[in-house]
């Protein structure tokens, strides 16, 4: 004897409104959970020889991530640059592979300190240098940023002989930076 369903029965439809609210409550967690910021800034400090920090993280679907109070130190713990806050949609997929896709990146309020010693030694390249890996070959990151904006920056360089500081904001990608006793004016091309 052959039987065929005719459709759903009582029992399965009173199982939809459970198994929904499952989902929902999955898509809540995960939209509240650290890992995937964690994940992204694990990634950055296992590739370069500085040290990215953050305060507070943030994750809201689909895939934006928010990192509050965000730091980048030399290998010496020195400050390299600081934001209030970063935003950036992660292409969740190149992270599970190890590579860094990053879009719509919103920097809010950095500060960049640029210092050369007198070695010629620049704290910001020091900073995102490679790490060595254990076979001694360096440690490259994919990095890709698709589209960028920073907001309310200040810049600082400091040479042996000279100190200065520039404050510059970004706009329609050109990078305005004043001083005290000049302009100027960079193109930037994302």
């Amino acid at each position: 004897m052959c039987s065929v369903a005719m459709g759903p029965t009582r029992k399965n439809i009173r199982l939809v409104p459970l198994v929904l609210g499952l989902l929902c409550c999955g898509a809540v967690a995960l939209a509240q959970d650290e890992r995937i910021p964690r994940a992204v800034v694990s990634l950055i400090n296992k590739h370069i020889q500085g040290t990215v920090r953050v305060n507070a993280w943030g994750f809201t679907l689909p895939n934006r991530i928010t990192l509050t109070n965000m730091s980048l130190r030399d290998p010496d713990g020195g400050m390299v640059s600081r934001a209030e806050r970063v935003t950036a949609k992660v292409d969740l997929a190149a992270l599970a592979l190890g590579e860094l896709i990053l879009d719509d990146l919103q920097i809010y309020a950095p500060v960049l300190n640029v210092e050369v010693d007198a070695q010629n030694n620049i704290n910001v390249l020091r900073a995102i240098a490679p790490r060595q890996g254990s076979d001694g070959a360096e440690m490259n990151l994919t990095l890709s940023i698709e589209a960028y904006a920073v907001t309310n920056g200040t810049m600082t360089i400091k040479t042996p002989d000279m100190d200065a500081v520039l404050s510059g904001a970004m706009a329609d990608g050109h990078l305005v930076l004043t001083g005290t006793t000049f302009a100027l004016g960079v193109a930037v091309q994302a």
